[in-house]
Formats: structure tokens, C-alpha cells, sequence
């Protein structure tokens, strides 16, 4: 990020702190999970930033405040850095131009130019920040769309409906208040991963982009190809080995060397049912396996290893237990 030439020392420290913030949002994999930072501009103008980060699970959420106007703009493209980004505006105006774009945000959800540089300017903004890695955001589109994951491009840099933004943001905030806010939630790699596919699912529906073209175009049909029995059989021997990891369908896909879609096609025609909820049912294995190896009076072993194996909230965790299992967790944990 940079200043225009009549920029005071002032607001280049105030941008600086600004890009500092940036550079730990989008640094996936780095060792400061979170931080603030807060900087005195000229006429009463400041930065504040709260900064969220969870390292390797592809995403990153912060919560912005700023004081009086900041202009800045970017050196390189969101692309270059390998991210997406998603402002939500609760509160105060961001303004995006770059050469295709001139867009002014006065309250919700505006994606970031991914392939230009653009010129930013805030007035008295309140916001949320969600960065996306890139590249994951590309494999899960190509998971689930008949699409390559570098052919994934944004047309748009608001929302396709107001439901849609809706979904968006209601999915950022799960993850700020449900999950990264919640001891042992924070950490879990399972839930995390789930989070991000949450977030990025809705921002593909929300946003217009190839993904959704290539969904949506009756000319695209579905590959009908035969995926082997023994290729089914590998996959899904796959998820029972791994389910305690956080695997995705394109893990399986590559241990059974089948593309996604396809072998998501023909796992269903082979069980009745998704994929996922073959993982989930190896996971619900799994967490019995556990229980019953647990020591009743150990304290909250049913909570614990709900949020284990992946299960966010206990109580989801044991309707799907006794239906999968036939049992409650607690009978099983005190069998």
C-alpha cells in the first residue's frame, strides 16, 4: 500500500500501520494470531484494527475502525498476494476505484478488486474484513463446479442479492463469535476447515463469478465418466482412515486419483447419500471409539469430544450420534 505524493509523514505512518495489518491478515501460517493496532493521524484521522487469524485453514477475519478520512492505495494486485477479500460496512463510507471499478460502500457487503490496484479511501469507517486464501477458494469451486480452479474470476464487486449478502455475512459471523472467539473451538483444525468452506461457499453464491456461470450453464452438463468400484472403495477408505484430520473432497479425490465432482457423483450412486455424511458418519465412529476408551469421571467428555471429531455444538452432536449409533453418547461413555 502507498500514499499519493501530498501524503504527511503522519498519514504514511498511519497507512503503514494500516498495511501492517494487511500483511498479518493475509499471512496465513504466521505466529501472531492476533494483534491491535492503533495509530494518530492528522486532524484528529486514526487507525484502529482488531486482527483475527487462523493459520492454515485458509481464512482471516478482522474488525476495522477508523477516524476522520484515509486514502491509500495499493501496490499489488489481491491476485499477486494469492487472497480475496471481503469488506462488510457497518458503519461510515469505503470507496473502491481502480480502472474498471468505482464503487462507494455506505453499509454492507463489497468484494475488493482481486485483479486491479485500486485507490481506497474510508471515512469514519466501522467494518469487517474477511480475507480468503485464494487458491482453497479455487479448489472448493472446482470441487463442486465443472470449472479448473485457475479459471476462477469475479464479474462483480457487490453482492448478487441482499439474501445472498445476508448469508455472507451471517457466515463471517459464525466464524468471528461461534468459533474464533470460543476456547478449544479456536484451535480445531476440523472446525475451522468446515468454517472456511462455510465462508466460502456463501461467497461464491453471493458474488457473481465463473464458478457460478459454468453451475449454471445447461451447456456445461455433468461428466457421466464411470468411476471403477475400486476407486470408490479407495476413497472411501480414505475418509475412514483420515477422519480425524481435516480432510476435504479433494484429498479423497486425489487419493483415489478420480476428479472430485466425478467421484462425489458416484460415491452417491454407490450409498444413497453425499459424501459428507460418509465423513460424518466416520467421525461419529470415531468419537465412539473415543468414548468408550474415555474415564467417565474425567469431567466433560461428551463436550470434548464432540468438539473433537468436529461437532461445534453438543447438542447437534448427540441427535446424530444415537441416530447413527443407536445409542447416546453418555451410554456409551459409561457402557
Amino acid at each position: 500500500m502507498s500514499l499519493g505524493p501530498s501524503s504527511s509523514s503522519s498519514s504514511r505512518r498511519l497507512v503503514a500501520g494500516l498495511s501492517a495489518s494487511w500483511t498479518s491478515m493475509t499471512r496465513f501460517g504466521g505466529s501472531d494470531p492476533a494483534g491491535t493496532i492503533s495509530i494518530a493521524g492528522d486532524a484528529g484521522s486514526g487507525f484502529s484494527s482488531r486482527v483475527e487469524n487462523r493459520f492454515g485453514v485458509g481464512f482471516a477475519i478482522a474488525t476495522l475502525a477508523s477516524r476522520g478520512r484515509l486514502d491509500y492505495d495499493t501496490s499489488v494486485t489481491l491476485r499477486e498476494q494469492g487472497t480475496l477479500a471481503l469488506n462488510d460496512a457497518h458503519g461510515g463510507e469505503l470507496s473502491l476505484h481502480s480502472r474498471r471499478h468505482d464503487v462507494v460502500n455506505r453499509g454492507g457487503l463489497l468484494l475488493a478488486p482481486p485483479d486491479e490496484s485500486y485507490r481506497a479511501t474510508t471515512m469514519d469507517l466501522r467494518s469487517t474484513t474477511t480475507t480468503l486464501d485464494l487458491a482453497n477458494l479455487a479448489a472448493y469451486a472446482a470441487e463442486h463446479c465443472p470449472i479448473a480452479p485457475d479459471a476462477l474470476r469475479f464479474h462483480q464487486l457487490v453482492p448478487r442479492s441482499p439474501a445472498l449478502a445476508r448469508a455472507l455475512s451471517g457466515a463471517v459471523a459464525h466464524a468471528w463469535n461461534d468459533v474464533l472467539a470460543v476456547p478449544g473451538v479456536a484451535d480445531n483444525p476440523i472446525i475451522l476447515t468446515a468454517t472456511f468452506r462455510l465462508i466460502a461457499a456463501a461467497t461464491l453464491s453471493a458474488f457473481p463469478n465463473t464458478a457460478h456461470d459454468a453451475l449454471t450453464d445447461p451447456t456445461s452438463g455433468e461428466d457421466t465418466g464411470h468411476v471403477p468400484e475400486s476407486r470408490v472403495r479407495r476413497a472411501l477408505d480414505f475418509i475412514d482412515a483420515y477422519a480425524d484430520h481435516p480432510i476435504t473432497p479433494t484429498d479423497w479425490a486425489d487419493a483415489a486419483d478420480v476428479p472430485a465432482p466425478a467421484l462425489g457423483r458416484a460415491i452417491r450412486r454407490a450409498s444413497g447419500h453425499p459424501t459428507a455424511v460418509e465423513l460424518w458418519r466416520a467421525r461419529l465412529r470415531g468419537a465412539r471409539d473415543d468414548l468408550l476408551a474415555a474415564d467417565p469421571g474425567a469431567g466433560a467428555v461428551v463436550a470434548a469430544t464432540a468438539i473433537r471429531w468436529g461437532f461445534l455444538r453438543p447438542g447437534t452432536f448427540a441427535t446424530a450420534y444415537a441416530r447413527t449409533v443407536g445409542e447416546t453418547p453418555e451410554d456409551t461413555l459409561f457402557r
